[in-house]
C-alpha cells in the first residue's frame, strides 16, 4: 500500500507494526531496505530511519550492521517486559491528593524503566488478599 507524500514516521511505524504482527515477515526475516521503504512510503530517508530506529528501540526489529534490518522475537519480549503494578482497588479509586500521589508513583516507575521498556500494567486487587 503506497502512502501519500509526506507520510509521518508514526504512520510508517504503525503500518510496519501491523504488517509484522500480521505475519507479513516472520521472526528473523529481513524487512525491505531503507531505500525500498522510502520509495514505498514516498518520504525522506530520515523519516524511514527514524521509524526503524524507534521500532528497534521498541523491540520489533533488530539490525545487523552492513546486512540489514530484521524482525525481532517481539512476542517473547512483550510478556517478559511487562511489569505488573498491583494497586489496592480502594486506593486506585481515590480522588484528590491520593490519586495524584498514585499517578506520580506510576509516572516515576515508568520514568525509571526508561524509554526502552514498553511500560507496565496496573492491576487492581481486592482490599483483603489471601
Amino acid at each position: 500500500m503506497l502512502k501519500s507524500a509526506g507520510s509521518g514516521y508514526a504512520d510508517i511505524k504503525r503500518q510496519l507494526v501491523g504488517e509484522i504482527r500480521g505475519g507479513r515477515w516472520g521472526v528473523h526475516d529481513m524487512i525491505p531496505s531503507e531505500n525500498v521503504l522510502r520509495t514505498r512510503f514516498n518520504c525522506s530517508r530520515a523519516t524511514v530511519v527514524r521509524s526503524l530506529n524507534e521500532l528497534v528501540l521498541e523491540g520489533y526489529l533488530y539490525r545487523k550492521r552492513g546486512k540489514g534490518t530484521y524482525v525481532a522475537d517481539f512476542k517473547a519480549k512483550e510478556y517478559a517486559a511487562t511489569l505488573p503494578l498491583f494497586v489496592e482497588a480502594a486506593t486506585y479509586r481515590q480522588s484528590g491528593n491520593a490519586r495524584q500521589t498514585l499517578m506520580r508513583i506510576m509516572y516515576g516507575v515508568e520514568s525509571a524503566l526508561g524509554p526502552n521498556h514498553p511500560g507496565f500494567t496496573v492491576r487492581q486487587v481486592p482490599s483483603q488478599l489471601d
